[in-house]
């Protein structure tokens, strides 16, 4: 019969106390102090509590990684988001820092790519519902402005560097399919979209992005379409599973992640979580917050490591929210051999 030892070719170890998960993937051990078997698994990714952000924010401009991301702009105020804001805030993957404002004046529903060293926001509204072209860079510590893009738009989403980035869709009705990409100096408009909408998930590079859901006509019905970019042109993928207006992603053309926004008319929240394996998408893990309104979050990010903050959390109200969550995967953990 064969043995844990002729197996493995070790000995089951006991141990006074459980070693961190983590670093005993696929290890057995003997608890002396508990007087059982145990052993570690890797389990379904997992949202959990983030540090919250400094102030309440909605459709503002982000960018980053999970422990190192900013936003900047949107719309602040308490309890309802009626402010155009000129905050920004950085987060190193536990708390969040309020920076230097933005200039020019405060916008929100803008585009937002880069690192939190070297980010870009451009377009948006300025107060008065005024769509604008101007475009700020951040060096870690300050705003300045840079060259204009060349088509006035709001609620576009951006994604890349800020030497090499990518901005797509927005308003004014009828919805922006226009695509532009900035080299670090100027824009250059490139192929459209396939299909025009506004606030929608846009990760990736110059030369592979991924766009999915956003707002249809009427912006209170979310949308499923998903496209994808390779340099020259865009083509259509397959859909998500349910409609993510005013959503937001993190990752790559062939392994990405879609969380929260709206499902349709009425505006309902979701807290649904998708995941895209380069052909299709599977729902994954629910967040602990519903939100849409373009919450935040780390569109550099991975399928196992992101996070999402911000957005409107209360139909009614449209009260925003501070609360930020972060995604792992695989959630390690501890199991116990019972007999049964």
């Amino acid at each position: 019969m064969a043995t844990y030892k002729g197996i493995k070719g070790v000995k089951v170890q006991s141990l006074a106390s459980d070693p961190p998960a983590a670093q005993s993937i696929g290890q057995l051990w003997y608890n002396t102090a508990s007087d059982v078997l145990k052993y570690s698994v890797e389990g379904a990714g997992a949202w959990s509590t983030g540090g919250s952000c400094n102030e309440r924010n909605d459709s503002g401009g982000y960018c980053g990684i999970q422990t190192a991301c900013m936003y900047g702009g949107g719309r602040t105020g308490s309890p309802l988001l009626t402010t155009g804001s000129l905050i920004s805030e950085t987060y190193d993957g536990t708390s969040w820092t309020t920076g230097n404002n933005m200039t020019l004046s405060p916008r929100w529903t803008h585009a937002g790519f880069g690192s939190t060293t070297a980010a870009i926001m451009a377009g948006g509204y300025f107060p008065g519902n005024n769509p604008t072209a101007t475009t700020l860079t951040y060096d870690g510590t300050s705003f300045s402005a840079v060259n204009d893009i060349n088509t006035s738009r709001n609620s576009c989403r951006g994604a890349g560097t800020s030497t090499a980035g990518i901005i797509a869709g927005g308003s004014p009705v009828p919805l922006n399919a226009s695509v532009e990409t900035y080299d670090g100096t100027s824009y250059s408009t490139v192929s459209g979209l396939t299909t025009g909408r506004s606030r929608m998930p846009l990760v990736g590079t110059t030369t592979a992005a991924l766009c999915v859901g956003g707002t249809a006509p009427g912006y209170d019905i979310g949308m499923q379409n998903c496209e994808t970019y390779d340099g020259s042109s865009w083509s259509e993928q397959n859909d998500t599973t349910i409609p993510h207006g005013e959503a937001c992603a993190s990752g790559t053309t062939t392994a990405a992640m879609t969380m929260a926004g709206m499902s349709g008319p009425g505006e309902p929240r979701v807290a649904n979580t998708e995941q895209w394996n380069g052909t299709s998408w599977t729902e994954v893990a629910d967040l602990a917050t519903a939100r849409k309104a373009s919450p935040g979050s780390a569109t550099a990010g991975t399928t196992a490591a992101s996070c999402i903050w911000g957005g409107t959390d209360t139909p009614v109200s449209n009260q925003g929210t501070t609360a930020c969550e972060e995604w792992n995967e695989p959630v390690l953990s501890t199991k116990t051999v019972t007999v049964s």
